[in-house]
């Protein structure tokens, strides 16, 4: 399963750039809140089709860029979950893995 969570702040885009995202979003399905300077959404089930991505894709050339990032968790059942990042830069996507690497444990008195 995955878990998406988006809080992207946008430089100012137009009504008609709204317009277009949220045409992009139903495409897709996808539940989202924007306005002119931001983005928000979260999303958790299962996405073989890599539906999200795809959509943060399509929207990157129509932002050109945004501050913040897109967080996927992928539950594994290991509970040795991996990580995701997005970020729209120059109207493109860009992506990163990651791990959650723990310390050892230890007794707090």
């Amino acid at each position: 399963m995955k878990e998406y969570s988006a809080y992207l702040v946008l430089k100012p885009i137009t009504d008609a750039q709204i317009r277009q995202i949220k045409s992009i979003s139903e495409n897709y399905n996808l539940n989202i809140d924007i306005g002119e300077s931001h983005l928000e959404f979260e999303y958790a089930g299962r996405d073989s089709s890599r539906f999200v991505v795809k959509f943060l894709r399509d929207i990157a050339p129509i932002v050109g860029k945004a501050f913040g990032e897109v967080v996927c968790e992928i539950i594994n059942d290991d509970r040795d979950n991996d990580f995701e990042f997005y970020q729209i830069r120059d109207g493109k996507l860009l992506f990163q893995t990651g791990k959650i690497v723990r310390g050892q444990e230890r007794i707090i008195d």
